[in-house]
């Protein structure tokens, strides 16, 4: 071979393996095709299933219960119709509209849509605080009318020979797209009575006037129906009819409204007049007075008057009547007043553990020792024996001390007073009318309470005490439901724990979840959570009774599809003989390489010798 062929030879080897080895090199150094993950905001590829949600959707979340308002929630079939309630406009059906609790509980609901029947309704209630009330209306289509022209025939006067006739020409209005379905041509009737009468009536969700009331049904139509009969001081009333008439045959219903429960009143007087009367041991007013808005039932007046004998008794009280307490006080000699003062004022005085009110306050009592204590919080409890001498007015100051460090308070408030309080289901007194019930001397943690009235519905709840703070805590109780509409708690949980609860779609919290004062009846349960397949339950609801539901959740199916794009990386658990194999394979091919060259340019310079 001659020197310069070796040359080229040479040259074309080294260039041959630099190549190769730089192939290689940006082989394992390859980006990969398309987008990283690094161009994405969540990091995943559009070819990779985004079907899994990553959060909840925007939930509307229904008031909390103690709030002064309510909802009335107003859906439609079809919806997106333009709903009008108390004369303002709110937009598209479904609607949720915000009622104040103690507005006027009288109503006005109109719905109308292009193509249906118009609808309205009238509701005589609010709903109570944190409530919603459901109203559903199905609207009816408006049959399409369709118009005829008829021309006329006529006969030419100018042409006397012959008479020509001419067919009647019929110009039809377009055909209207929409045709209503009939149901069927035999239909039957449902009257409706109510005791008493003159009772608003829904049928289906459609208004059908006052009892009483005839509605036309289909006999070939939906069998199940919805009705609902509804008047000012009576509890609702419904009926589920599962059943249609039979052409011509008329099916009676008759509704014994039940009347809401009325309050009673009870007229005190006394001899001497200007006495202090006490009802339930809770309202006071000075003889004569009138206590109203008392439930029906039984109720204990006690009269008070210094210088007289305690006058107690036992009054039944019936709904929208008033009850009448004539005390004759007898005189007594062995009865003193106690003036009650202390620095700071407004403690609580229990005097032979009876509330009497807050300082300063005069009171009286038998004569004799008693044992008297006054509590404010951020204070120390003090106590103190008392002797009230007959006949006397006797009186008392304490002198507050500051808790110390390691203690806090609370101070409880409630409508309406005269209410029990409990912390952790021990027994700490009534609120007062007015003003604070004073709890000291806590050792800092975190207390149930319980607040209750025979009159109102239990507010239970938690409340943090803190050293050298006082916790205060103010509770408007709800109004006791009535018993026919009582409602019933459910408590749900889950494994694991921490999933999202929702009931008719409304979101309610996370579990572990309590949900008191659900309406009677089926409702659907949903509980979700990213990575879990959705898990919907139907629960009963029964008044007066807790349901519990318990819900393993079941983990998503893992994907089975492969990204269309895969990145050719290469990872750390690879090989090391993939790393370096090319790139001393690269090395010995330059060494071989080296050596032709020197042996070429060796035989040259042999070869000019």
């Amino acid at each position: 071979m001659s020197p310069l062929r070796l040359w080229i030879v040479s040259i074309l080897i080294i260039l041959s393996l630099l190549m190769a080895v730089h192939a290689e090199s940006d082989g394992n150094n390859a980006m990969p095709i398309g987008p990283g993950p690094q161009e994405f905001p969540d990091g995943i590829p559009p070819e990779y299933p985004t079907d899994v949600p990553t959060e909840y959707p925007t939930i509307t979340i229904e008031p909390t219960i103690g709030n002064d308002y309510g909802w009335v929630s107003i859906n439609t079939i079809p919806s997106g119709a333009r709903v009008t309630f108390d004369g303002s406009d709110q937009g598209t059906s479904p609607a949720m509209i915000q009622v104040m609790s103690t507005a006027s509980p009288f109503h006005q609901i109109y719905i109308s849509m292009d193509g249906y029947q118009d609808w309205s309704t009238s509701l005589s209630e609010n709903p109570g605080s944190g409530q919603t009330i459901p109203v559903n209306a199905h609207l009816v289509p408006i049959e399409p009318t369709v118009t005829q022209t008829i021309t006329p025939t006529f006969t030419p006067t100018d042409v006397p020979t012959y008479t020509p006739t001419y067919t009647p020409t019929y110009t039809q209005t377009p055909t209207p797209t929409v045709t209503p379905t009939i149901i069927g041509s035999d239909y039957g009737w449902v009257s409706l009575y109510s005791n008493p009468s003159g009772a608003e009536v829904t049928f289906d969700g459609i208004f059908q006037g006052s009892t009483p009331a005839y509605v036309k049904v289909f006999t070939t139509g939906n069998p199940n129906h919805q009705i609902l009969i509804r008047m000012a001081g009576y509890y609702d009333w419904t009926y589920a009819l599962s059943k249609n008439p039979a052409p011509d045959q008329t099916i009676p219903i008759t509704a014994d409204l039940t009347p809401m429960a009325q309050y009673g009143s009870i007229r005190v007087t006394s001899d001497p007049p200007k006495a202090i009367a006490i009802v339930d041991g809770g309202n006071q007013d000075m003889t004569p007075c009138t206590f109203y808005d008392l439930m029906p039932g039984s109720h204990t007046i006690r009269v008070n008057k210094e210088g007289y004998q305690q006058y107690s008794t036992q009054v039944q009280v019936y709904t929208g009547s008033q009850s009448k307490v004539s005390a004759g006080l007898s005189p007594v000699v062995n009865t003193g007043t106690l003036y009650v003062a202390s620095t700071p004022s407004g403690a609580d005085i229990t005097l032979d553990g009876v509330y009497y009110g807050q300082t300063p306050h005069s009171l009286s009592t038998f004569s004799g020792s008693h044992s008297l204590v006054l509590k404010l919080a951020g204070y120390s409890t003090w106590k103190s024996g008392v002797t009230i001498n007959a006949g006397q007015q006797n009186q008392i100051t304490g002198a507050l001390e500051p808790d110390g460090p390691m203690y806090g308070a609370i101070q409880v408030a409630s409508i309406p007073g005269s209410s029990s309080v409990f912390l952790n289901d021990d027994y700490y007194g009534t609120t007062p009318n007015t003003g604070y019930f004073d709890i000291p001397e806590l050792i800092p943690g975190t207390y149930s309470i319980r607040i209750n009235h025979p009159q109102n519905q239990d507010y239970q709840g938690t409340v943090a005490v803190t050293k050298g703070q006082t916790s205060t805590v103010n509770v408007a109780l709800l109004e006791a439901p009535s018993p026919a509409t009582v409602n019933g708690t459910l408590i749900v949980n889950s494994e694991p724990s921490g999933v999202a609860v929702f009931l008719e779609n409304l979101f309610k919290g996370v579990t572990p979840c309590t949900l008191p004062m659900v309406s009677p009846g089926e409702h659907t349960l949903m509980l979700r959570m990213n990575g879990y397949t959705d898990a919907i339950r139907q629960v009963t609801i029964t008044g007066g009774s807790t349901t519990d539901a318990m819900i393993d959740m079941v983990p998503d199916t893992p994907l089975t599809q492969e990204p269309t794009v895969a990145p050719t990386q290469t990872s750390p658990e690879e090989p090391l003989y993939s790393t370096f194999f090319p790139l001393v394979m690269g090395i010995i091919g330059i060494i071989i390489a080296i050596v032709v060259i020197a042996g070429g340019y060796l035989y040259w310079r042999k070869s000019r010798v």
